[in-house]
């Protein structure tokens, strides 16, 4: 069961992945780069408004893994603190969809930098339209959380894969065979999120609750949870604050189109963040069983070695998309304006993935530690750095300053957190995990592919499914030949150390 569900949790993540890359070209191709920066900024408000979540999602899934039994009648308790997070969370959306309905024309009129050739009427409703998807969206990431508490990731990916396809395909198709305007992709959104809303309500409640046992609003499940609660939602608002800021503030301070070629760019930067958690959630499970047993033997080897296996495959993922930045963004939009424009915004974007990639095998081995203080202080100190230079470097350089202070931050104060973890925990080997896990990989793949860049130029004279293939065939060459060569060293050290 198990195994299945990390299978299932990966191919959620995979499909997540895979469907942002397919569908977002077809935005850009339908609606044009400057209307799908309203899709941008969206995305960019969704997660935003995560935090209204409070924490409670998390708190949920919690509960039920802790607290669900399988007995006849369920569980009074369990479907006490359901109907009563559900009920917060009406009021929660309820207010947001209000507050965005609102407030819908100063964010198109007085935040949002539209052309002359966009109608601003359309835009608002459209925003409008968002909100309400926005409000059906974040319950129903509720109702997610507790199903993956049940320990039933099997039905809710599976739900949430069919949920991803419902939502761009009804958009692409009445964008392009009925009309192309935002107004359409925002109601699409908006129903695709209540029917999927209303769907995995259902499941959950039939899962918790078969026998329909009337549940009730209880002001003390609210008091017995809202330490947890509370932390969840510093650390969420830590999180979103230090992944949304530079899209927010780059929204405000330059046009919609460039706010658009920025939004591609993140989308690009994203991928060895989601390639590392692949690696956390199916390591972090034996950090924690080594910790508890106290074996530092087999922490430092795990430490060691799943570092290392990240590490090849984060950084060879992420200096293939430096190099080819332009090739990338070319084969994937089909734009040569999009590629020259968002080139440069990728590579330091990635920089700043990339170390928060690599810095995920300490975090997970601070975590299994019970170690999330040392994670609040480096967020918040991250956060004071990251946003005046946000405001600084975008009005000096442009679209360019979001990446520069993107990866500045995260160049000092991600450096400094893996660091102070390392040296704190497995102190022995920190100098030892520097050079296995950080410097010799960087080093000879950056090497590799430099190399074969030189052997094999590609172009954007190239097709775009050929330009695919090149960068494909480099990333996969470099990976082997680095993997074996690094290997056939670390065989030789270790016998002369013996």
């Amino acid at each position: 069961m198990i195994k299945l569900n990390i299978i299932f949790n990966l191919l959620g993540k995979s499909w997540a992945l895979i469907s942002t890359f397919v569908f977002i070209p077809l935005y850009v191709h339908i609606l044009g780069i400057e209307m799908y920066g309203i899709i941008g900024f969206y995305t960019t408000l969704l997660v935003i408004l995560a935090f209204a979540d409070l924490g409670l999602t998390a708190t949920l899934t919690r509960e039920v893994s802790r607290n669900y039994s399988h007995q006849k009648g369920g569980n009074t308790y369990l479907m006490d603190l359901l109907k009563t997070y559900e009920l917060l969370y009406l009021f929660i959306s309820i207010t947001i969809s209000f507050i965005i309905y609102i407030v819908a024309p100063l964010i198109v009129n007085r935040w949002l930098h539209l052309s002359s050739n966009m109608n601003p009427e359309n835009v608002i409703l459209a925003v409008r339209y968002l909100g309400f998807a926005i409000a059906f969206q974040l319950p129903a990431n509720l109702f997610y959380g507790g199903l993956m508490g049940l320990e039933k990731q099997v039905s809710a990916n599976i739900l949430q894969i069919l949920w991803g396809i419902l939502r761009n395909l009804s958009a692409v198709f009445v964008l392009y065979y009925f009309s192309v305007s935002i107004v359409n992709f925002a109601i699409c959104q908006f129903f695709s999120n209540l029917l999927y809303c209303l769907i995995i309500r259902s499941y959950l409640w039939i899962s918790i609750n078969p026998d329909r046992v009337k549940a009730a609003f209880k002001k003390n499940v609210l008091l017995s949870t809202w330490r947890y609660s509370t932390g969840m939602a510093m650390m969420s608002l830590i999180s979103i604050t230090l992944g949304q800021a530079d899209k927010l503030i780059v929204s405000k301070l330059l046009p919609l189109k460039e706010f658009s070629y920025y939004s591609l760019a993140s989308t690009v930067s994203i991928v060895p963040m989601i390639v590392a958690e692949i690696f956390g959630m199916a390591i972090f499970p034996r950090f924690a069983r080594f910790v508890k047993e106290n074996d530092i033997n087999n922490l430092s080897k795990l430490f060691l070695k799943g570092g290392y296996l990240l590490s090849l495959s984060v950084l060879t993922i992420s200096i293939s998309l430096m190099f080819f930045s332009r090739n990338f963004l070319f084969a994937w939009t089909g734009s040569s304006v999009v590629a020259a424009k968002a080139q440069n915004v990728v590579i330091l974007l990635l920089i700043g993935q990339t170390l928060q990639a690599l810095a995920l095998m300490p975090y997970y081995l601070g975590l299994a530690h019970g170690y999330v203080r040392i994670n609040l202080q480096m967020g918040v100190i991250s956060i004071l750095i990251l946003l005046p230079c946000l405001f600084l470097t975008i009005n000096k350089f442009g679209l360019i300053g979001g990446g520069i202070s993107w990866a500045l931050t995260n160049l000092l104060v991600t450096t400094c957190l893996v660091i102070k973890i390392v040296k704190r925990f497995l102190s022995s080997i920190l100098l030892r995990w520097i050079l296995q896990c950080i410097l010799l990989p960087l080093i000879s793949i950056t090497i590799c592919l430099w190399a074969l860049k030189l052997i094999t130029p590609i172009n954007l004279m190239f097709s775009q499914w050929r330009i695919f293939v090149c960068i494909g065939i480099s990333a996969t060459t470099t990976l082997l030949v680095v993997f074996f060569i690094l290997e056939y060293i670390f065989k030789i050290v270790n016998k002369k150390l013996i």
